[in-house]
């Protein structure tokens, strides 16, 4: 008999739930290790988190005629939920964050173009890294300064200081950080990167012409896509960007259902319907693994008419995510 199993850390509840297709009945012997439990003296399962054993509660259930679910939960009150929202994710949690670029305490020396390895930005030549402050910085300015200055007309003294509050753009050798992207001035590396004008202000390495991100013609940026750089030989899931966006959605709404879209060229590509109702959730699957920090969605391919869309521009993070998802749930 194979043992197919799912084991995940649900850390609000504080407790950890794994679903086995064994019977109850004939689980006979039950001990948890801190890291494992153990049935039957000889069916080893991991855990997705280590459990303290003195301060536990455990709970054996039917489910179906050929599967149990065990729920470990952990009753040590001192145990803290400091990573429990979805704002809190969007600031440190996601790949390549602030917390990489410390003041000397680089965890990389450059960026490069994935697909050339071209270097295109020397880390040590920049002079400050900063967060992205929000995905809805200008939406939210009214909120951030009570006297925002007023142009009566085009020679007011007032324009060059309006600009100022409109525009977020790094200064000299600086770059913000954002969840899936990296802004930077145009000034500061144009030996490395091109504009093309022939598109839609597309932006390019210089070396292979791979489109690496885009130009704001607007603000002036170079907005460049993580899943396009590589730094020090280590690649950014694409697949990241899709679910960036959902947590972002949820942060800034407070939904919980989207219809994810994947949209090129302005027509309808593929269209899903996702819940969304877990965030920061550790799990162990037998056939791949550990998998960390995750989000836990409910899908399905749906025409369905909600209110909330979200649109995503680029088809390769959504054809990887869609290929992860259906691997993760075979």
């Amino acid at each position: 008999m194979t043992i197919e199993y799912f084991a995940e850390y649900l850390p609000r509840l504080k407790t950890t739930s794994i679903q086995i297709n064994i019977p109850k009945e004939d689980i006979k012997t039950f001990k948890i290790n801190n890291d494992s439990i153990i049935l039957n003296s000889k069916i080893l399962i991991k855990l997705p988190k280590i459990i303290d054993c003195f301060k536990i509660k455990e709970t054996i259930s039917k489910i179906g005629n050929n599967e149990t679910n065990i729920r470990i939960q952990n009753l040590n009150n001192l145990e803290i939920l400091i990573k429990d929202s979805s704002e809190f994710f969007l600031q440190d949690q996601y790949q390549w964050n602030i917390k990489n670029f410390q003041k000397d305490k680089f965890d990389y020396n450059e960026i490069k173009c994935n697909k050339c390895k071209k270097k295109l930005i020397e880390l040590n030549e920049i002079k400050i890294f900063l967060p992205m402050p929000s995905e809805l910085w200008y939406e939210m300015l009214d909120f951030w300064h009570c006297n925002k200055p007023n142009i009566n007309n085009e020679n007011d003294k007032n324009i060059g200081l309006l600009k100022k509050f409109n525009q977020l753009k790094p200064n000299f050798k600086n770059i913000i950080i954002g969840s899936y992207y990296f802004l930077i001035n145009p000034e500061d590396w144009v030996d490395n990167i091109l504009i093309d004008d022939s598109s839609s202000k597309e932006l390019k390495c210089l070396n292979c012409n791979e489109i690496i991100g885009e130009f704001d013609e607007n603000i002036g940026n170079f907005k460049i896509l993580k899943w396009k750089l590589n730094l020090d030989n280590e690649e950014f899931k694409s697949y990241s960007f899709i679910t960036l966006k959902i947590i972002e959605e949820m942060n800034f709404t407070g939904n919980r259902i989207f219809n994810l879209i994947n949209e090129i060229n302005g027509k309808i590509d593929k269209k899903f319907q996702i819940w969304c109702f877990g965030l920061g959730i550790n799990i162990k699957l037998n056939k791949i693994g550990f998998l960390n920090n995750c989000l836990k969605i409910m899908y399905k391919e749906s025409n369905d008419k909600i209110k909330n869309d979200i649109l995503i521009e680029y088809d390769k993070p959504f054809k990887d995510f869609l290929n992860l998802i259906i691997m993760i749930n075979k």
